[in-house]
């Protein structure tokens, strides 16, 4: 949320902690994590969702990130 396209101020530890307790007590929040080099180098928040046009759940990805410096690497590519 710090990077310029969040445009924002990081949360106070308060919110860190009810994020991270929020995401791990919705019922169908999961996040991927991007490894490179053994480090976490991005990560998408997910939630499992239900279409009534299709008839069918879908993943709905909510925040995707790659860090800075591992961008133009291609690692969003797959």
């Amino acid at each position: 949320m710090t990077d310029p396209m969040g445009d924002s101020v990081p949360l106070n530890k308060r919110n860190q902690l009810r994020l991270v307790d929020g995401l791990a007590n919705h019922p169908s929040s999961f996040v991927l994590f991007i490894i490179y080099d053994q480090k976490i180098a991005g990560l998408a928040t997910c939630f499992v969702n239900f279409s009534t046009f299709k008839v069918k759940p879908y993943i709905n990805l909510h925040d995707l990130i790659i860090y800075d410096k591992y961008r133009g690497k291609g690692l969003g590519d797959y």
